[in-house]
């Protein structure tokens, strides 16, 4: 069964009924509610197990702020997950539960990761769920921020285990890792230097201390 953009471009539509989900031979929910107004998932809304295409599923979902916590994927999943989330400003976080398995493919065996550019400028995703794992191969500007230059980094909050998160390159992602919970108060801060034509550059970077203050630096040179 196909749902293919079956709510692509429906820009009222804030919410699904109760009840509402996706019937267990589904296949295809490909763009299925890209650029749509949807804000909240029914409860109990998930991905059958047998999906393969979840392509741009919800992209440009400028208002979904969360998804249902039943919106995990079994440990078989083979579903293609690329661009699902991509623009999705206001999504702040992910279910716990959630894990991605190393069984995921990519639709008719294309040669992208599965996950690659799934949370694509999600801003608002602060805060990753202890529970998630990531296979280091899949990661393909999945977490990617697109930031102005000089603007500091954008945050992860992770207190989970899985060493292909804590040991990726975030800063690749214009994002910084906060692994340790107490530390979730931190800020990034730019520092700059004005150049001889009066505009400013970013020299150097910290995080704040946990009392909101940033430790010495040192004398700061230019390049």
């Amino acid at each position: 069964w196909k749902f293919g953009r079956m709510f692509g471009d429906c820009a009222s539509l804030e919410k699904l009924p109760d009840g509402f989900n996706l019937p267990e031979g589904a296949r295809d929910a490909n763009a299925m509610f890209l650029r749509s107004g949807i804000a909240v998932l029914p409860e109990g809304f998930a991905l059958p197990a047998g999906m393969k295409s979840a392509r741009f599923m919800f992209f440009q979902c400028a208002n979904l702020a969360a998804l249902s916590p039943s919106f995990v994927l079994s440990p078989q999943a083979t579903v293609d997950l690329n661009s699902a989330f991509a623009h999705c400003t206001s999504l702040s976080s992910l279910p716990e539960g959630l894990a991605i398995p190393s069984t995921l493919e990519s639709v008719n065996g294309e040669a992208y990761s599965p996950l690659q550019s799934t949370f694509l400028n999600c801003v608002s995703l602060t805060v990753l769920p202890s529970s998630l794992d990531v296979p280091s191969a899949f990661l393909d500007r999945t977490f990617f921020c697109e930031i102005g230059e000089g603007s500091p980094r954008v945050p992860v909050f992770y207190d989970g285990a899985s060493e292909a998160l804590l040991n990726y390159d975030w800063a690749s992602q214009n994002r910084v890792l906060i692994a340790d919970p107490a530390d979730r108060d931190l800020h990034e801060v730019a520092f700059k230097l004005v150049n001889e034509d009066g505009t400013w550059s970013t020299r150097t970077t910290a995080l704040t201390g946990s009392d909101g203050m940033v430790p010495n630096p040192g004398k700061l040179q230019r390049e």
